[in-house]
């Protein structure tokens, strides 16, 4: 059997296509299916891949086969700033699928702005803009009137999608680009946010729950109205920098109040009628995050004090 035809790729390539999809040599040999001393060979020049194993090694990075011929590694863009932990724990250490989910969010909001400048037509501008000092109870009503949400529309909202459906559709129409993560997990990021306008980007993940969805959509959209994206996983870790733990209660706060007002949550019957100073079962809480179609679940608050 010929051989196969080599690869003239620069090696420097390869090591950029690897890097940023966050794996080492070993693992990214072991899913090539390549010797790890032959990968790194590749490398630094001594040897070169294959169109095949160039291939395999295109799947495994996630990137297209063109981007290795490229003159010299193009700087991708840098991840959107982490409000989970400190920085310094965090830094280079996102798992390749959260990566790859980050690259693509960047890529469809390029080749949308591109699609509407081919089009002639206009990005959607976002006019709403937060800051830390708003009333988290006045800029959740100012949230729902800029979006155009009612009590009334939501009472024709039907569980378990009909929330996070509506808002979603609201939140896009305001002129900001949701996606939904399929493949990074949901103890590493509930969602992502970035704020870069216009066509802001807003990701949730799609293993939490549609009442969790809906939450990390409505803090991510807080995120972008502050024009301070990020990545966030929604705990309320002491750990964190002050700054970035305050940030992350008010955009907790504020999507509590947009997605069920105190006013409304006071005056529903599930409230009313449970009585003052008795505890709250988890099945009655299970069952009470609804209330004219505002759905929430209240695990996902915790309040300016924790």
């Amino acid at each position: 059997m010929p051989r196969s035809a080599e690869a003239l790729v620069e090696p420097e390539l390869l090591t950029w296509a690897r890097s940023t999809a966050g794996l080492d040599l070993a693992e990214a040999a072991r899913k090539a299916a390549v010797d790890v001393d032959r990968l790194a060979n590749w490398e630094n020049g001594e040897q070169r891949p294959t169109i095949a194993k160039l291939r395999d090694l295109a799947r495994v990075y996630r990137r297209p086969l063109a981007a290795f011929y490229l003159p010299e590694p193009p700087e991708d863009p840098r991840p959107p700033k982490d409000f989970r932990r400190l920085p310094g724990e965090v830094a280079g250490v996102e798992s390749p699928e959260l990566r790859y989910e980050l690259r693509k969010a960047i890529a469809r909001r390029d080749f949308a702005l591109e699609l509407l400048v081919a089009n002639d037509e206009e990005a959607p501008v976002l006019g709403l803009q937060a800051q830390l000092t708003d009333a988290p109870e006045h800029l959740g009503s100012k949230i729902r009137r800029y979006l155009g949400v009612t009590p009334r529309e939501q009472a024709r909202w039907l569980p378990p999608y009909g929330a996070f459906n509506a808002w979603r559709d609201a939140i896009e129409f305001a002129g900001v680009l949701v996606t939904q993560l399929t493949d990074v997990e949901l103890s590493e990021v509930r969602g992502f946010s970035i704020s870069d306008q216009p066509l802001a980007v807003i990701a949730v993940n799609i293993k939490d729950a549609p009442n969790g969805r809906t939450f990390s959509l409505m803090h991510e959209f807080v995120h972008v109205i502050l024009r301070q994206g990020g990545l966030c996983d929604l705990e309320d870790e002491e750990d964190r920098p002050r700054d970035l733990l305050n940030v992350e209660r008010f955009c907790n706060r504020t999507a509590a109040e947009a997605l069920m007002p105190e006013a409304a949550v006071l005056a529903s019957p599930a409230v009313v009628n449970h009585g003052p100073n008795v505890q709250w079962s988890d099945s009655e809480l299970s069952q009470s995050h609804v209330h004219e179609g505002c759905v929430v679940d209240p695990s996902q608050y915790r309040s300016p004090d924790g």
